[in-house]
């Protein structure tokens, strides 16, 4: 006879079951993952922003976007219970926690979606390029940007804030010592165990993740744009990125890039994990095909941890819009004949005699 066997699930209580909040694994390589604030950008990157890493928001003119994207990182913390670490030059941290966007309920957002074009029920469940990023959140919020955020949220996260400006008695400390207090700072923060993967994982262990936001870093507050100034920042995120990865830390940093040469930017995207310029239309004339969207979102770095390649989104070419309470992630759509000279041609084309009817070529089909 047969010997009957049966399959029990192995519980993961013993072996992975620390839950921290506002975490997820990755479904490509395993790595654990924390929402950017932005679903669509989570999309993008193959799930979240991997615990360990830095990411670096090649800033747009004006800075307009760049500071959205930020606070949306550290509204998603706060979200999050996870522990905050703000450090300024130019513009007091402090301020920048006292005016993050003030979440968004699920029903509302769904809610908005309720007037979508209905089509067949059998490519319904199609995913495709546009709405894959557009789709609502398993991981993550939506946030008003017009309105703040209670205070009762923040009293229920750890927040820490720098202040660069009061940490000197000169009015333009050296570069190097900013940095360098930065990193005794977040040295003593993560000696915190909270912040450290045990080596025995214990389900009663409670562990949190550590949020740090540098923004605006190598603008002209800081330093110049020398070879030198470049040198002292490369160092710096090669240090912060030791740090990360032996704990419970990631990273948003927002650098002037446009400030600084092809090649300086070159060494700066060398030492972060991922990196993206963001192109603004603000005070532009935008090409027609880009009318709904604020501007462009190149991806100049993929995160790659513990993987010989990273994750390949769907598509490359994106664009940015931002909404009251998105900030939405689309797919580049070129329609046919829609460049501006097709444009300019549509214009001078002539008219029939007889029946007014446009003519366009010798045989219009």
């Amino acid at each position: 006879s047969m010997k009957r066997t049966t399959f029990t699930k192995k519980s993961n209580k013993g072996v992975g079951g620390i839950v921290i909040p506002g975490t997820h694994p990755s479904l490509h390589n395993g790595l654990l993952l924390v929402s950017s604030g932005i679903p669509s950008l989570d999309v993008v990157l193959g799930g979240g922003l991997p615990v360990g890493s830095i990411m670096m928001i090649e800033e747009d003119s004006g800075r307009r976007f760049s500071k959205i994207i930020m606070k949306y990182f550290l509204a998603e913390g706060v979200m999050s219970t996870h522990s905050l670490f703000v450090a300024s030059y130019d513009e007091k941290p402090q301020e920048i926690v006292e005016h993050l966007p003030k979440p968004v309920c699920k029903d509302t957002v769904s809610a908005s979606k309720t007037d979508d074009m209905k089509i067949a029920f059998r490519y319904r469940d199609l995913s495709t390029a546009s709405n894959s990023l557009d789709a609502p959140p398993k991981y993550g919020h939506f946030y008003d940007i017009s309105q703040t955020m209670d205070e009762k949220d923040l009293e229920n996260c750890e927040i820490e804030t720098l202040n660069l400006n009061e940490t000197s008695d000169t009015d333009f400390p050296l570069l190097n010592t900013s940095l360098q207090t930065i990193l005794t700072k977040l040295k003593k923060m993560v000696s915190n165990s909270k912040f450290t993967a045990p080596k025995i994982l214990d389900p009663t262990t409670r562990l949190n993740v550590l949020r740090v936001t540098i923004p605006n870093l190598g603008s002209p507050v800081w330093c110049d744009n020398s070879n030198t100034s470049v040198s002292a920042i490369t160092r710096f995120l090669h240090a912060l990125r030791s740090l990360a990865r032996n704990c419970l830390m990631t990273c948003l940093i927002t650098v002037p890039t446009h400030l600084y040469t092809p090649q300086q930017v070159t060494h700066i995207r060398h030492m972060v994990d991922c990196s993206i310029h963001l192109e603004s239309f603000t005070g532009e004339k935008t090409n027609p095909v880009f009318i709904q969207f604020h501007g462009l979102l190149k991806i100049q770095k993929l995160p790659c941890l513990n993987s010989l390649v990273p994750y390949i989104p769907e598509s490359l070419d994106l664009g940015f819009e931002l909404k009251k309470t998105k900030f939405l992630i689309k797919c580049l759509h070129l329609p046919p004949d829609m460049s501006e000279t097709a444009l300019d041609d549509r214009k001078t084309q002539k008219s029939s005699p007889c029946d007014g009817t446009t003519l366009h070529k010798k045989l219009d089909f």
